[in-house]
């Protein structure tokens, strides 16, 4: 028995041991992403794009000490402080996203589709992982106790490595869930609690999160938006306010429908590409944001 004990305390450590590398390659990269972000900002000087560049050989600069300062706020102060901190190192994680994704996804034809299937298919993964999940989920509830199998998990595990769940703060009858969660608003979740960790965009109402979004929810829209500003500014105006417009309804249906995270791309998308395409029947340029035109001059 002592064999599996120390056996158990030394899978703890090793547990522990990752957890901080973790940790610590997160905030590195937070720090970086966040730092390139600042500089980009604070160089208004188009000729001067070194300084964009400059991290390696100047550490002592303005942009890398905002970085640090809130890299340090995010992490460190309470949840009602660090809140606007930690949105800050998020938005600067998902414009550093962005930037690499869009001269991708955008092209060089003008056609709006390459965006488009990018949306719509995320939006449509968002969908299945939030309602195909959650229905999953409830189907196993009728099957098993999920309460019961995790307690037996729990023993099975404490019985070879000495290890309990209360170990780790965790209640036995958690392990296995069979509800109607699902396994992106679990996930969702998990960010929330523990150590801070990027990923979520937070609102913080009276000490308590009241809504979260996803880089992702953010990052793709983005390049949307860029699409627009690539064609005619008046196509980026457009998916901007298609996204309010499907931030909106997201909130409208959260309100009166489930009480369950929804999948936020599911409105915001439609909601853009709808904003897009009625400004270009409007200007008679459904052809050419679609790529219509082009695939008929090639067969011509």
């Amino acid at each position: 028995n002592q064999s599996i004990v120390t056996m158990g305390a030394g899978s703890f450590d090793t547990l522990a041991v990752f957890s901080t590398l973790s940790t610590v390659s997160n905030l590195a990269i937070c720090l970086l992403f966040s730092a390139a972000e600042y500089r980009s900002c604070i160089n208004t000087d188009d000729s001067n794009d070194s300084a964009v560049l400059d991290f390696p050989t100047n550490l002592i600069s303005l942009p890398n000490i905002l970085a640090l300062v809130a890299l340090s706020a995010a992490s460190l102060l309470p949840l009602s402080q660090a809140w606007p901190f930690q949105n800050s190192i998020n938005i600067a994680l998902a414009v550093t996203v962005t930037r690499a994704l869009a001269p991708f996804i955008v092209g060089e034809s003008g056609s709006i589709r390459t965006v488009a299937l990018a949306l719509t298919g995320l939006a449509a993964y968002d969908l299945v992982s939030v309602f195909g999940t959650s229905l999953l989920s409830v189907q196993a509830a009728g099957a098993f106790d999920a309460s019961s199998v995790s307690s037996q998990l729990s023993d099975m595990a404490a019985s070879a490595t000495g290890i309990t769940s209360e170990s780790f703060g965790i209640d036995a009858s958690s392990i296995v869930t069979a509800g109607d969660t699902s396994v992106m608003e679990t996930v969702a979740r998990a960010k929330l609690e523990g150590p801070w960790r990027p990923g979520l965009l937070e609102m913080v109402l009276v000490g308590r999160v009241s809504d979260v979004i996803g880089l992702g929810d953010i990052v793709f829209p983005a390049c949307l938006v860029s699409w627009g500003f690539a064609v005619d500014m008046i196509y980026a105006n457009a998916a901007i306010g298609g996204y309010v417009l499907g931030s909106i309804l997201t909130e409208i249906v959260s309100t009166i429908g489930p009480n369950q995270g929804l999948p936020a791309l599911v409105f915001i998308a439609p909601a853009m590409l709808a904003c897009v395409s009625l400004v270009a029947i409007q200007r008679g340029e459904m052809d050419k944001i679609w790529g219509e035109a082009d695939a008929n001059e090639d067969t011509v």
